[in-house]
């Protein structure tokens, strides 16, 4: 049960640190065209990215050590 949980956070993580990787991409494109108003969204969404990517690779850490606990 855990490795099957801790497989589907593992992809949530993969997803969702590519799809950070796209938004910092916008974000430093935005920046070199000097749209601020661009800017100031892009920020906020790469920092809403950020945050939830660092709680996935939590998430999946702590679903890799319960489930290495269990089996060892």
């Amino acid at each position: 049960m855990l490795l099957q949980l801790w497989f589907f956070i593992n992809i949530g993580f993969v997803a969702l640190f590519i799809t950070s990787l796209f938004v910092n991409r916008a974000y430093r494109e935005a920046l070199q065209a000097g749209d601020p108003a661009a800017v100031k969204r892009l920020k906020r969404r790469r920092l809403f990215m950020v945050l939830c990517t660092v709680a996935a690779f939590l998430a999946m850490s702590a679903a890799f050590l319960a489930n290495m606990a269990r089996n060892g």
